[in-house]
């Protein structure tokens, strides 16, 4: 062992191993400096501190690349996130309108054709949508209720047809979206989008060892959302809630979306097409700065999804700001970060 010792060091100790060393020393030397701190990089660590957010990650760009791409707090990149609404475009809308496209769902069709709980009611595929199908904007479960009665009971509920951003209206879409294809709406998203765009960290049972917790009560990897929790099972996906994912896959998505790689051109359009209450078909159309000009969704663990169509942009803002409590305001976060990347910083 000692001579052997011996001869590693001279055999390291020789010219032209020295030689060598020294030009593994220069080429590091030569490495190019790290990327200068940017104005998010200071910003959002403060908004963070300040709003008792304990994490979040942002990721934006073009159609083309990546711009701008960082986890903050107690997150990494891989961290995953509960969507919460974000659920509504990435996987309802975006099923609904696959099934549209292939001709097996129509916009114009009874919602009672393929639910029998909305039988004698006047709504349709397109209301539920657009947020008009007269559905209240949330239900609060009652123990041990199954996904049947829980849908009954908001069939029930449906008023005169007016715009009311509505949870129970994607509930019912994914049921619709379920009956007719046969299966769970958390297979339809899997086989209909996220593998067919390599999104391999979205879906509704993730890691728990990944995610970022959303309550102190809730445990991670569990969907936040009580009405989410209460509707799902192994054969019903809640189509309001229950998603989970990264920011880079849902990057991947925009710029699926953007880049025509998801939906015919038509398609996309009539998504983002504003009606007269500034909604296209699952979508937002937002008409207030920083986010106009922009299409897109919240939810209400501290998800953003923003797309810019115009200019071919888009940014996510994914957070767990409800960790704290459901008081915890994330807007500044959102419309801060949109500020500065509208600002070119």
């Amino acid at each position: 062992m000692g001579r052997e010792a011996t001869k590693a060091r001279r055999s390291f100790s020789s010219p032209s191993c020295f030689r060598a060393a020294v030009v593994v020393l220069g080429l590091s030397a030569c490495a190019p400096p790290p990327a200068p701190e940017s104005a998010l990089d200071r910003l959002v660590p403060s908004i963070l501190d300040q709003d008792r957010i304990p994490s979040a990650v942002v990721v934006a760009g073009t159609v083309d690349a990546i711009t701008y791409r960082r986890a903050f707090g107690q997150a990494r990149l891989d961290t995953v996130y509960d969507l919460a609404s974000l659920t509504k475009v990435v996987a309802t809308t975006s099923v609904a309108m696959k099934l549209v496209e292939e001709g097996r769902l129509s916009l114009r069709d009874p919602v009672s054709r393929h639910v029998a709980a909305f039988a004698g009611r006047d709504v349709t595929i397109e209301d539920l949508l657009t947020h008009r199908s007269g559905l209240p904007a949330y239900l609060t479960p009652s123990p041990g209720q199954t996904p049947d009665e829980i849908l009954a009971a908001s069939a029930r509920l449906a008023g005169p047809k007016v715009y009311r951003y509505s949870c129970l209206n994607m509930i019912a879409l994914a049921r619709a979206a379920e009956e007719v294809a046969g299966r769970p709406l958390a297979e339809l998203a899997r086989t209909l989008v996220f593998e067919p765009l390599g999104m391999r960290d979205t879906g509704f049972a993730p890691d728990p060892a990944r995610c970022a917790p959303t309550a102190h009560d809730v445990p991670p990897g569990v969907v936040h959302d009580p009405l989410a929790r209460a509707y799902g099972g192994p054969q019903r996906t809640p189509g309001n809630a229950g998603l989970f994912s990264t920011a880079d896959d849902l990057a991947v998505f925009c710029r699926a979306l953007l880049g025509g790689r998801l939906f015919k051109p038509e398609t996309v359009r009539r998504m983002w097409t504003p009606d007269a209450d500034t909604r296209g078909l699952g979508w937002d159309v937002f008409d207030d700065p920083p986010y106009r000009p922009g299409v897109g969704h919240t939810g209400f663990t501290g998800t953003l999804l923003w797309i810019d169509p115009e200019r071919g942009r888009f940014a996510v803002v994914l957070a767990n700001r409800t960790f704290h409590g459901e008081k915890v305001d994330v807007r500044r976060l959102r419309r801060d970060v949109l500020s500065a990347l509208n600002q070119g910083l």
